[in-house]
């Protein structure tokens, strides 16, 4: 019989073998922050009136190099109303909602590892979040 030390490291080493098994795919969550990119990327251009061939331009660039810079300025109005929507999409967008869930009110959330994290944070809905609100939000 090993001592009860080795045994207690054994199963806390199975215990995150379990845990890291349970993870759903980076495909699967990396497929979900583009549906929500998408889907913020079209509120952008709601709020600052843009046409849609700006839009898609938008999109496209964020596709191919995955970067995003912010190259504007929101007014007041224009900032609450981002904030807004961005507040109601987490009730009302099946995506945004999904990515809130996973990466903050589930337990153990995905934030907690860093492979996720990194997908989450590079995410718009997060990066745009902490530029409308840059002294309220840490992950």
């Amino acid at each position: 019989m090993l001592p009860q030390d080795i045994l207690a490291l054994i199963h806390s080493m199975l215990d995150s073998m379990n845990e890291y098994s349970d993870l759903p795919s980076l495909r699967a969550v990396g497929s979900l922050v583009d549906k929500t990119n998408d889907f913020v990327l079209t509120c952008l251009g709601e709020v600052l009136a843009m046409t849609l061939p700006e839009v898609d331009m938008m999109r496209f660039r964020l596709q191919t190099n995955s970067d995003f810079i912010f190259y504007f300025r929101f007014s007041l109005a224009q900032r609450t109303r981002m904030i807004n929507l961005l507040r109601e999409s987490i009730s009302r967008n099946l995506h945004v909602a999904r990515l809130i869930w996973l990466f903050i009110v589930n337990d153990p959330p995905l934030s907690r590892y860093p492979e996720y994290k990194k997908l989450f944070t590079d995410g718009l809905f997060c990066r745009i979040t902490c530029f409308l609100v840059p002294h309220g939000i840490t992950f």
